[in-house]
């Protein structure tokens, strides 16, 4: 008697969790702005429901939220999408450490940290113009990491032949150069 009670409890129990689960992915799949986004990554921090929300926030941030708004004319704007670059570059090192059991998340949190920190290169820190928001050295460091976690796949391939480009001093500071320009342009008359 106490073998069947135990068994139609355990039974109960795993199909009360596995709903528990799968209503978490429904609130998890209607879910649209980065501030519900941001709100449901709140409510579930340690749960792979909570890091891929804020693995959503941080690819907004970066696309279309920040690499696709840097052109604007409009000051406050760019202002904005370079605040959300940097964000997202702090949340993707975040979340690389996030996913060890899924490498192709864990890999693409550590190329978006590359592609955050290269597109700020070049771009100057408020109030300074020599120093710029992103490091080419930090860039080659993420990419390297790319390269090491994904050594067989052509992110990984890429991510060796960008970073060994990189290394080359002539081709950094042509880089800087050529970034440094690009952010100065928008801002003429």
């Amino acid at each position: 008697l106490l073998l069947v009670a135990g068994s139609a409890f355990g039974i109960w129990l795993y199909y009360e969790r596995k709903g528990a689960t799968s209503a978490k992915w429904v609130e998890w799949d209607s879910l649209s702005s980065i501030a519900e986004l941001t709100e449901y990554a709140g409510k579930n921090p340690d749960t792979i429901h909570g890091r891929l929300a804020r693995l959503e926030v941080a690819r907004r941030q970066l696309g279309e939220d920040g690499i696709s708004l840097l052109g604007s004319p409009d000051p406050t704007t760019r202002n904005n999408a370079i605040a959300n670059i940097e964000k997202a570059r702090q949340s993707f090192a975040e979340l690389a450490d996030a996913f060890p059991d899924y490498p192709v998340l864990k890999v693409e949190c550590l190329l978006s940290c590359a592609k955050a920190e290269a597109v700020l290169i070049g771009m100057p820190k408020e109030g300074q113009l020599e120093q710029f928001r992103g490091d080419p050295a930090k860039a080659i460091e993420w990419l390297d990491k790319v390269a090491e976690a994904a050594p067989d796949t052509d992110w990984g391939k890429h991510a060796r032949k960008l970073s060994e480009t990189l290394k080359n001093q002539n081709t950094r500071q042509q880089v800087i150069t050529l970034q440094s320009a690009v952010y100065v342009m928008p801002s003429l008359p």
